[in-house]
C-alpha cells in the first residue's frame, strides 16, 4: 500500500483531486491536509508521495518542500498556474514533478503513479546503499567507493564496457592551501560534476579517482 499526501490551504482543492485520481491501485491511500499540519503528518506518516499544492506565497512551498525532503519522500507539484521560474526553483529543491490543477484526470494519474514507481526503486536503492556502507564498500561520509574496493571496481567495469574514449582522473589538494573544509568542498564539487555513470573513489585524505 501506498500513502499519498495532499496539502492544500484549499479546501475545494481536496474534492475535486479526489475525483481526479481515478487510475491508482485500491490499495494506495490519499489523505489530506493543510499547510500548517503538514510538517507533523509528513514527520509522523512518512508517506510514499506528497502531492504538494502551492501556496500564495511561493517561499512557504519551498520551505516546505525543502523539509519534505529530508524526509525521503516524493514530491508532485500542483499548481494552478505555470511560472517557469517557480517551477525551476521547486525542481532545484527536489520536487519530482508538476502538473497543472487543470490537468486531465489520466496525465495526474500517471504522474502520480510513475512517483510512486520511483519512490519504490528509490527505497530498494537506499537499502542497498546502507548495507554497502555497512560492510566499507563505500565511504560513509562520501558515498564514495573506498580504497580497498576501487581498484576490483574499476577493473571490473573497464573489462566489461567500453573505455576506449574515457579518462582516469586523479584529484587531489593542494597541501600548501589545505584547509581544514576542503575535503566536504572537493566532495561537494565532484558530486556537482560527476555524470550517472561515473565512477568515483576515495583514495585517502583529499585524494580521488574518477573513472570516466
Amino acid at each position: 500500500m501506498n500513502n499519498i499526501l495532499l496539502v492544500t490551504n484549499n479546501k475545494n482543492m481536496v474534492d475535486m483531486f479526489a475525483g481526479k485520481l481515478i487510475l491508482l491501485r485500491n490499495t494506495d491511500r490519499v489523505a489530506y491536509c493543510d499547510y500548517e499540519d503538514a510538517p507533523d503528518i509528513v514527520f509522523a506518516n512518512n508517506p510514499a508521495l506528497v502531492i504538494l499544492h502551492e501556496n500564495e506565497d511561493f517561499n512557504k512551498t519551498i520551505n516546505l518542500i525543502k523539509y519534505i525532503k529530508t524526509r525521503n519522500c516524493s514530491i508532485l507539484l500542483l499548481v494552478d498556474k505555470y511560472d517557469r521560474n517557480n517551477v525551476l526553483t521547486a525542481y532545484d529543491e527536489g520536487i519530482d514533478d508538476y502538473f497543472l490543477t487543470g490537468s486531465d484526470p489520466s496525465e495526474i494519474s500517471i504522474r502520480t503513479i510513475n512517483c510512486l514507481r520511483k519512490n519504490s526503486v528509490n527505497n530498494k536503492t537506499n537499502e542497498y546503499i546502507k548495507y554497502l556502507k555497512k560492510y566499507g564498500i563505500i565511504s560513509e561520509i562520501s558515498g564514495f567507493y573506498s580504497k580497498k574496493h576501487a581498484a576490483d571496481i574499476f577493473e571490473e567495469n573497464i573489462l566489461s564496457k567500453d573505455y576506449s574514449k574515457g579518462a582516469l582522473t586523479i584529484i587531489a589538494a593542494n597541501e600548501d592551501e589545505k584547509t581544514t573544509d576542503i575535503y566536504q568542498q572537493m566532495i561537494d564539487a565532484i558530486k556537482r560534476s560527476i555524470r550517472t555513470n561515473d565512477l568515483v573513489s576515495h583514495y585517502g585524505g583529499t585524494k580521488f579517482c574518477i573513472l570516466t
